[in-house]
């Protein structure tokens, strides 16, 4: 018994265990989007939407990079394949690439989006198959893994916050003082009607009186 328990232990590390996913199974596909186009061409290649059994019946189609989805005549509830085919170039779709099918179910309740994370396609024609995750597979049980169904997200950047240039506060300008101002005055008399002095006021509110050639101040 305990060699047989440690050939089964053997066994175990040995073959790896291949976990099966429930394939995606479908009535119609209403739109097919591709998230990243890659052609250089509107009719680079096609992306159709099948049935995943060997009658390969075609649900609809979207072109890359017109990405314009073109609806076939099928409908029926099947398990979903995914082709991939050369038009004017071969395809070139990086591993991770997402394709969005909407789609509907033979039970009914409205229209429903499966992502489908492509792996890295770049010969002319390649089917695989789709599970209810939206991971692909090389074969119709939906059991060896040809892409991942939740990609590693990438770490999000944080953004700095700008640094705010101080604005510089131009000096407060020293104001020139105004020159004084002269104000002459006639000062008439009944005997000399005529110019006797002249009396100004200076930027100081000081009133003088000038008559003989010398200012005397008037007021303080």
């Amino acid at each position: 018994m305990k060699q047989l328990l440690a050939l089964v232990a053997l066994l175990l590390a040995v073959v790896p265990v291949v976990h099966a996913e429930t394939p995606l199974d479908i009535y119609s596909i209403t739109d097919i989007d591709i998230t990243t186009t890659r052609s250089d061409y509107d009719y680079g290649w096609v992306i159709l939407g099948v049935t995943s059994d060997t009658a390969y019946n075609i649900y609809g189609k979207t072109n890359d990079s017109a990405d314009v989805f073109i609806p076939d005549s099928y409908v029926g509830a099947e398990n979903l394949s995914v082709v991939v085919k050369g038009i004017a170039q071969t395809p070139k779709i990086t591993a991770g690439d997402t394709v969005t099918f909407t789609y509907t179910t033979e039970s009914g309740g409205g229209e429903l989006d499966i992502v489908v994370r492509m792996p890295a396609v770049a010969v002319d024609l390649y089917r695989l198959y789709v599970s209810t995750t939206g991971a692909t597979f090389s074969d119709d049980s939906c059991a060896t893994r040809v892409s991942g169904a939740t990609p590693t997200p990438a770490p999000t950047a944080t953004a700095a916050l700008p640094t705010s240039t101080p604005t510089a506060i131009p000096p407060t300008p020293t104001p020139t003082p105004a020159p004084d101002t002269a104000y002459l005055y006639l000062i008439p008399t009944a005997s000399s009607p005529g110019l006797i002095g002249s009396m100004w006021m200076d930027t100081d509110g000081v009133l003088w009186f000038n008559h003989t050639g010398a200012d005397v101040q008037v007021s303080p």
